[in-house]
């Protein structure tokens, strides 16, 4: 059988992952990289986010974030304020409509979690999730 390279496959995974998600998130108006940042917003509500913060957790660079925050803000989803702490940096807040969507959004994240996981055995989700993990560290070595 002649099967894809890893990286080719964790493509494809990727591509399918967006379409999924995006179709999802279209009543939202919504996109998954968008997504993937309020729900780590929503998880850290009770604490001051900056871009930093958002730049390293997803590995992404200065102006991809800048351009996702802008357009988060321009939908009404985020809002930059100054950082009374550190007046170089702007901190996160999420607007009123993005917590009272919370248990939405959650929703949805919970049932991309279970499409992508559907017939795996928690023991092929944990070893998949290290395997991930030791290729994510490869690439960022």
């Amino acid at each position: 059988m002649n099967r894809a390279s890893i990286g080719v496959k964790i493509k494809m995974i990727d591509i399918g992952f967006d379409r999924l998600s995006n179709q999802m998130l279209k009543p939202y108006d919504l996109t998954s990289t968008q997504f993937k940042v309020l729900l780590y917003l929503l998880k850290r509500k009770s604490e001051i986010t900056k871009q930093i913060d958002l730049e390293k957790h997803f590995g992404l660079t200065n102006p991809t974030v800048t351009g996702i925050l802008n357009n988060l803000e321009k939908s009404g989803f985020v809002k930059r304020e100054v950082n009374e702490q550190d007046v170089r940096s702007k901190k996160i807040r999420l607007c009123q409509n993005v917590l009272q969507l919370e248990s939405e959004l959650t929703a949805i994240a919970v049932s991309i979690e279970k499409k992508l996981t559907q017939g795996l055995s928690k023991e092929e989700i944990e070893s998949t999730l290290s395997v991930l993990e030791k290729i994510f560290a490869n690439l960022n070595q």
